[in-house]
């Protein structure tokens, strides 16, 4: 199976990146930053155009010099590095993705440094992939990522994702067919050693005494 990140899927780490959590009362809310707002708003923008395969929507919200690693480890750097990857994984005769959703998840706040122009964020993201070959897979990665404010604007600048290598879908699917290819490999091993053993023991029947 070719390596998955999806650009989609990866790029879906990006989308995480700058998204806040949700206060849990209205004390909270009202203490809140106003930059954790603006964070959100990006976020459901991101992921609403990464879901909708709307690169323009997405990579609107990327800064120039913006650098990301995606699950099968390979690294975009800029815009047009990021649509390249994502297009490459889901476009043309080569394409590894067919369709691919997004639900992403942070496990807190926002942390803002830098007189509150640049976030780090960080959580989870569960994804939803139809391969070209025709197959379904569900992948719960974890991703880092940060946001820098410039003109007043909210930019994404660098962000991670990667799954978890001891246990995933795929790993299970690798174990699996070497294990039926293990299993086929003995059979077959199996076969042409009776059959050469009872090659040679006719043979054996056959010679003169």
């Amino acid at each position: 199976m070719k390596q998955i990140m999806t650009p989609l899927v990866l790029a879906v780490g990006l989308l995480t990146g700058a998204i806040t959590g949700r206060a849990q009362n209205p004390a909270a809310t009202a203490l809140e930053d106003p930059a954790h707002q603006e964070l959100r708003t990006i976020k459901e923008a991101m992921v609403k155009a990464f879901n909708a395969r709307d690169y323009a929507g997405f990579l609107r919200y990327l800064h120039p010099n913006v650098v990301a690693t995606w699950q099968n480890s390979e690294v975009a750097r800029h815009p047009e590095g990021v649509e390249a990857f994502m297009r490459k994984m889901s476009e043309g005769d080569s394409k590894v993705v067919e369709r691919v959703q997004a639900d992403l998840k942070v496990d807190e706040l926002t942390s803002l440094y830098q007189d509150k122009n640049t976030g780090i964020a960080f959580g989870t993201v569960d994804q939803d992939f139809e391969f070209a070959s025709g197959k379904h897979l569900q992948l719960t990665s974890r991703w880092t990522a940060t946001f820098v404010k410039e003109n007043g604007h909210w930019l994404l600048v660098a962000f991670h994702v990667s799954a978890n290598i001891f246990d995933n879908p795929i790993i299970t699917l690798a174990v699996k067919k070497t294990a039926l290819g293990v299993g086929v490999g003995s059979a077959l091993i199996g076969l042409l050693a009776g059959w050469m053993l009872g090659r040679l023991r006719k043979a054996k029947a056959l010679s003169p005494s």
